[in-house]
């Protein structure tokens, strides 16, 4: 989840406003190892959507 949140920050973040999505939605299953990750944290993910949410990116978060 983190890294998908960060690449589509990135592409949004550098792409033509006319190519920008109006929405980016994420659809999130789990294998019930989502706490396995050594890279992301539950603070750093929580982190990333409030940036990601608060900036041109425009993802939105339900």
């Amino acid at each position: 989840m983190g890294g998908a949140i960060h690449h589509i920050g990135n592409v949004n973040k550098y792409a033509r406003e006319e190519d920008r999505p109006k929405k980016t939605i994420f659809v999130i299953t789990t294998d019930g190892q989502e706490n396995a990750s050594s890279e992301y944290s539950y603070e750093k993910i929580q982190k990333l959507v409030k940036r990601q949410t608060e900036n041109e990116s425009k993802l939105e978060c339900r």
